[in-house]
């Protein structure tokens, strides 16, 4: 999709939510979207509920996250996906001041993970391997597939980074920690066996050793 079509699509966006600004974010903001790529938006109006509007127009996905003034007001990690992002409209430089914020928020980094909950990763880590280690069937796939989702996204956690999300956490590991991007790759494979899940779990728990009380 064409970036004038993009802005006409925000700016109606914009007009159907009374919204003052609209950033895109995402894959059509960085320059590397496919054609099947979503049109991520976050729209800002002076108040009125938070509302999510997806829809197909076009032939397009988009995905647009509509905010009060005040919902901006304390910022969220969830909020770092807008790192990147471009300003279609704005009034009085609201988007280009929350996304210096954002900036400025994202350099602090989180908020270390306190030592009960890194226990409590790790030891969870090793609970999810003894339950599914060995198993086959409905239960024992959906532990291993929990056990992958969430490791990616404890890998950052017990780093004390940000998780950005999968695309960029794969991205991250592909050029930070190959090793690791290569362990994921193999227990994402459907045939995965036991010493592939270990494995990631070592590596993403592991150096993070159990203490005892």
């Amino acid at each position: 999709m064409p970036h004038g079509e993009i802005e006409r699509l925000a700016l109606a966006t914009m007009e159907a939510h009374g919204c003052h600004t609209a950033i895109l974010y995402g894959s059509r903001a960085r320059g590397d979207a496919t054609p099947q790529s979503d049109v991520d938006l976050i729209c800002v109006r002076e108040a009125g509920a938070a509302v999510r509007d997806a829809r197909i127009v076009d032939g397009v996905y988009l995905d647009a996250f509509i905010y009060p003034e005040a919902g901006l007001k304390t910022l969220e990690p969830s909020l770092l996906r807008l790192l990147g992002g471009v300003v279609i409209r704005e009034r009085g430089g609201f988007g280009s001041a929350l996304l210096a914020q954002l900036q400025e928020f994202d350099g602090r980094g989180p908020t270390p993970l306190p030592d009960d909950e890194r226990q409590a990763l790790v030891v969870w880590s090793q609970k999810m391997l003894d339950r599914f280690r060995g198993q086959r069937g409905l239960d024992a796939n959906y532990r291993r597939m929990f056990v992958f989702v969430r490791a990616l996204e404890d890998y950052f956690l017990l780093r004390n980074a940000w998780f950005r999300g999968e695309k960029e956490a794969l991205a991250w590991l592909l050029q930070h920690d190959k090793s690791a991007y290569m362990l994921f790759e193999r227990a994402a494979d459907s045939s995965a066996s036991d010493s592939a899940f270990s494995d990631l779990v070592q590596t993403v728990y592991g150096p993070h050793e159990l203490v005892s009380p």
